[in-house]
């Protein structure tokens, strides 16, 4: 593990100095060798921001916000952003589903949820 820490501290880095496609790099290095400590609920929007600044893979993403709905399942926020992130990847059934439980844990999301489903041509 002190090898993947290595990289995930050098991605980190690179991210903070907004270089964010060398961050991603350096970040899936870290997870390739199986950097784990990433999975807390705390830290995954930072990820999802880096990697999407960085032009990470969708599939990357999607899995950070799978991981932080796991560890917050009554968390509507973690929910709708993973609905985004099924949506970004085209699996519109996972997007659907996932905006419709967020506004059954929140219904502040209700309308924002209209919106995206109307959007996603649902």
């Amino acid at each position: 593990e002190n090898v993947s820490f290595s990289w995930w501290n050098l991605g980190i880095a690179y991210a903070d100095m907004k270089d964010y496609r060398k961050a991603v790099e350096m970040l899936e290095k870290a997870l390739g060798l199986g950097y784990i400590r990433w999975q807390n609920a705390e830290q995954i929007p930072y990820l999802v921001a880096v990697y999407d600044a960085g032009r990470g893979p969708i599939e990357r993403i999607v899995e950070f916000w799978e991981k932080a709905v796991s560890l917050e399942p009554t968390n509507a926020q973690f929910m709708a952003s993973l609905a985004a992130a099924y949506a970004a990847k085209g699996d519109k059934g996972r997007a659907r589903d996932a905006a419709l439980r967020a506004v059954e844990l929140d219904p502040v999301f209700k309308l924002e949820a209209e919106r995206f489903l109307k959007n996603l041509g649902e």
